[in-house]
């Protein structure tokens, strides 16, 4: 067995460092039995001082022996020499969600899914993370189908309801506040649901860009935080889409016995895709009013054609009677708009709202326009982003919207 200068230790080459932290670093390196390559954390035995911290290690090992899924980071091998701790893991090229901030609903939706069947499978074991964060998620490669991995367990345990956990840990921003109080009260006690708070402080920043709350110092986050969750312009209709607000008000409630459990955390229509006619209609109302009888013929123009391509036509006939309403003092408005309606009863009675998401299909579609052959015509492609730009137009305003917009604008620009 060698170490340090020759990076080689058992049968594994260490290789090219990937990251450092309090205790351990993490190297890049290759199995020499096989060829593969691994991640290796390497653990200093001079920095566990504590019985707390050798504990904590002994924790994370044995709790990453038991779990074999594939979003959670494989355990292959674990050992130790006289100066350091070794554990063998799977390898993730793809970084961590910290990359993804600002991905929007629909991509959260994706990792979410993933994050939470991982969760699943520590919620079979009574194990909650503690330290759920967008850097303590990775990416198995830079594929845009890449597995999420749940990673980093040295403040991970296992509980039951005669031992719920009673200690300050964790990252203060993705902390929930009932594991914030035991820093103040070591009477406190918590359980998974602060696993679903750090759920939501994940959602937040991936759909948005930005983390749900700020504060200078720990002794002021817990009052910034119960001061900004109780604002009211906490989860505006601007930046979330109805659904989601409702998902995220039910994980962001300073009581834990009345925040969402897991169970129904998993079944909500924001991470099941179920959409009711309500939530559905009300997002309708709220998005984009044309300002000109131009802007709203254009954009109902391009929404009708889409509808034929559709499954549920019906929304999208009725979303430009909304859009037309507001100029049927306009020939030309007043029969769109009656074409419209006559199609919307047509095909009022074939929409499955259990699967209906108008947004989605219109992000969608615009893609699609935006990814014509590069040797279509200049006129036909400026037109497909011509269309691209009112369908996005259509959609609510949000950070995600605005670049979309802007990326558009600059291809229709760029085409002489």
């Amino acid at each position: 067995m060698v170490e340090g200068s020759c990076k080689q230790v058992s049968h594994y080459k260490i290789e090219e460092k990937l990251g450092e932290g309090q205790f351990g670093t993490v190297f890049a390196g290759k199995d020499l039995r096989n060829g593969e390559t691994r991640a290796i954390k390497m653990i200093n035995n001079s920095k566990l001082q504590s019985n707390q911290q050798k504990q904590a290690l002994h924790r994370e090992i044995q709790i990453m022996r038991n779990l074999n899924h594939k979003n959670i980071v494989k355990l292959f091998d674990d050992f130790e020499t006289i100066k350091n701790q070794y554990l063998i893991l799977e390898y993730c090229s793809g970084g961590d969600l910290s990359s993804k901030k600002g991905c929007g609903e629909h991509q959260t939706v994706k990792y979410l899914r993933q994050i939470i069947s991982g969760l699943k499978v520590l919620q079979s074991n009574q194990i909650i993370h503690r330290d759920l964060k967008p850097a303590n998620i990775l990416l198995s490669d830079s594929s845009p189908g890449a597995d999420v991995k749940l990673a980093d367990f040295g403040l991970s345990r296992q509980i039951n309801a005669e031992s719920l956990a009673k200690t300050y840990v964790g990252t203060p921003l993705y902390m929930a506040p009932e594991v914030m109080n035991v820093r103040y009260n070591k009477g406190e006690r918590y359980t998974d649901r602060a696993d679903i708070w750090s759920i939501g402080c994940i959602s937040y920043e991936l759909i948005t860009g930005t983390r749900p709350y700020k504060a200078d110092n720990l002794n002021e986050l817990l009052y910034v935080l119960k001061e900004t969750i109780s604002s009211k312009n906490f989860l505006t209709p601007e930046n979330f889409s109805p659904v989601c607000r409702d998902f995220l008000s039910k994980i962001f409630i300073l009581e834990p016995q009345n925040r969402i459990s897991f169970e129904e955390l998993c079944e909500h229509r924001f991470i099941s895709g179920e959409v009711s006619p309500i939530i559905e209609l009300e997002s309708l109302y709220q998005k984009f009013e044309p300002s000109s009888k131009e802007e709203a013929l254009e954009t109902a123009d391009v929404l009708y054609h889409l509808a034929k391509e559709v499954p549920h036509p019906f929304l999208f006939y009725l979303k430009n009677c909304m859009l037309l309403e507001s100029f049927l003092d306009d020939s030309q408005c007043a029969r769109a708009f009656k074409l419209n309606f006559a199609e919307a009863k047509k095909t009022k009675n074939k929409t499955d709202w259990e699967s209906t998401s108008t947004t989605r299909e219109i992000l969608e579609k615009a893609v699609q326009l935006c990814r014509s052959d590069a040797h279509v015509a200049p006129h036909l492609l400026k037109e497909n982003y011509r269309q691209a730009l009112a369908l996005v137009n259509s959609l609510p305003v949000s950070n995600h919207v605005l670049r979309l917009k802007e990326a558009i604008s600059k291809q229709i620009a760029s085409i002489m």
